[in-house]
């Protein structure tokens, strides 16, 4: 009996994360290095939403390069938040817009980090603007992805 409870148990864990994993297969994958894909995972790691590895090469895969020149601005504070960004290269700075005080730069990025973030996980308008000081490459997640994958966590694993 204990053996046919866990294959039951088992086949029912297995269906539901075929259930789950069921949005990926509307995911544009876009081809990366073996290279860029390492430096995009350890960033995403940093997050506890990206957790499981299988998440995070889901993300990975539907994320796309955006190449920026410096003085872009990449978000802009009071915008929705429509993606998160990974740094691959480049020098970026936050800053945020301070009543009496203006522009306030608080925190510049070099080469690594994500932003954008705060946004897609709160439903809030974005909390700063982020420039770029130089030339550089980021990794763009739609927030459509993002959100598939924060139902993931939240609802089908309660």
């Amino acid at each position: 009996m204990r053996a046919v409870l866990a294959f039951v148990f088992a086949f029912a864990i297995v269906k539901s994360l075929d259930a789950a994993f069921s949005f990926e297969s509307d995911i544009e994958k876009i081809p990366k290095s073996d290279e860029v894909k390492k430096k995009i995972d350890t960033t995403l790691k940093t997050m506890p939403i990206f957790h499981f590895g299988e998440l995070r090469r889901i993300a990975i895969d539907g994320m796309k390069k955006v190449s920026v020149k410096a003085g872009d601005e990449i978000i802009k504070q009071g915008d929705k938040g429509d993606f998160l960004y990974v740094i691959d290269s480049g020098t970026y700075d936050v800053i945020m817009n301070k009543e009496k005080l203006g522009d306030i730069a608080i925190r510049t990025y070099k080469n690594k980090g994500l932003f954008g973030e705060l946004s897609l996980l709160s439903h809030e308008p974005r909390s700063a603007t982020v420039k770029a000081k130089s030339a550089g490459v980021l990794y763009s997640l739609d927030k459509k992805i993002f959100q598939h994958i924060q139902r993931f966590i939240y609802h089908d694993w309660r």
